[in-house]
C-alpha cells in the first residue's frame, strides 16, 4: 500500500512540475520570444556588419617527406602573405588579397594494427578579401613549397639515388626473366608445378615493372606536394548570416530562461525569509 501511494505522489510531482514549468513559460513567453528575434537580428548583422570575406578549400597529397614537415612550409607561406607581400613580386596581386591561410594534416586508411599511418593529406583553407583566381593561387603554393630549401636538396638526393634503384629493379626483372626460361627447359611431369610458378613469377616482374615505372615518373616530375582536389568556388562570409542567426537566437534564449529562472527562485525564496 506504502509503495502504490510513493508511486501516485512521485507522478502527482512530475505532472505538477511540468504544470508549473509550463506556467511558467507561458508566463514569460514574450520574454523568450523577443530574446529570441533579437539574437537572431545580431547573428544574421555580424556577417553584414563585418568585413566580408571569401573562402576556399583544396587537398593537397604529401609525398617523400613528412607531413608536418609539409604543413611548416605552407605556415611558413602564410607567414610570407602577413608579413612580406613583396616577397611575392610574381603574384603580388592576388597574394595580396588573400586575408589567411591554414593547413592540417590527415591521413587516410590508418593501419592501427601495424602502427602505421596511411597516406598522408593537407587540407588547406584560404581566405580572401576578395575572389582571387584560384589556379594562381594554387601555382603560388607549389612554386613557394618547391622554393623551399630543404625541398630543393630532397630532390637533388632523390634523382642522384634514383637511378641506382632503377637499375636494381631492372636486374631482378632479368633474373626472373632468365628464371622463367630456364623453367621452360624442365620435364613434361613438371607442367603443373611450372605453369603455378611462371604466373607467381609473371606477377613479380608485374609489381617491379611498376615500381620501376613509378620511380622514373617522379623523377621526370618530383611532387612532394600535389593538389588532388583544387581549389573550389568562392564561399562568401554573408551566407553564413542564417548559422550566426540560429547560433545567437539559442544563445539569447538559453541566457534569457537561465535568467528568469535564477530571478524567479530568488523571489520565492525572498517571500519566504519575509514570512
Amino acid at each position: 500500500m506504502t509503495t502504490e501511494n510513493t508511486k501516485k505522489t512521485e507522478e502527482i510531482d512530475l505532472g505538477e512540475l511540468l504544470l508549473r514549468l509550463y506556467a511558467f513559460i507561458r508566463r514569460n513567453i514574450l520574454i523568450y520570444i523577443a530574446a529570441i528575434i533579437v539574437g537572431g537580428v545580431i547573428g544574421y548583422l555580424i556577417p553584414k556588419t563585418t568585413a566580408v570575406t571569401y573562402s576556399t578549400k583544396a587537398i593537397a597529397s604529401i609525398k617523400s617527406i613528412d607531413p608536418n614537415i609539409a604543413k611548416s612550409i605552407i605556415d611558413q607561406f602564410s607567414n610570407f602573405i602577413s608579413l612580406e607581400k613583396n616577397y611575392f613580386s610574381k603574384n603580388k596581386k592576388t597574394i595580396s588579397n588573400i586575408a589567411s591561410l591554414n593547413a592540417e594534416v590527415e591521413y587516410k586508411d590508418e593501419k592501427v594494427s601495424t602502427g602505421t599511418q596511411g597516406d598522408a593529406f593537407l587540407n588547406i583553407t584560404v581566405n580572401t578579401i576578395i575572389p582571387v583566381d584560384r589556379e594562381i593561387l594554387k601555382n603560388s603554393i607549389i612554386d613557394f613549397f618547391m622554393q623551399n630549401p630543404f625541398i630543393m636538396e630532397e630532390s637533388e638526393i632523390f634523382k642522384e639515388q634514383s637511378p641506382e634503384l632503377i637499375r636494381k629493379y631492372e636486374e631482378e626483372i632479368a633474373k626472373i626473366e632468365l628464371l622463367q626460361e630456364n623453367n621452360k627447359t624442365h620435364k613434361r611431369n613438371q607442367q603443373v608445378i611450372i605453369e603455378n610458378n611462371s604466373k607467381s613469377l609473371n606477377e613479380t616482374i608485374i609489381q617491379l615493372f611498376t615500381a620501376k615505372q613509378s620511380i622514373e615518373k617522379q623523377i621526370e616530375l618530383f611532387e612532394p606536394i600535389r593538389f588532388v582536389t583544387d581549389f573550389g568556388p568562392f564561399i562568401s562570409s554573408k551566407t553564413k548570416g542564417i548559422k550566426y542567426a540560429s547560433i545567437f537566437a539559442a544563445l539569447l534564449f538559453a541566457i534569457t530562461f537561465l535568467t528568469t529562472i535564477v530571478i524567479s527562485l530568488n523571489r520565492k525564496m525572498k517571500e519566504k525569509n519575509i514570512k
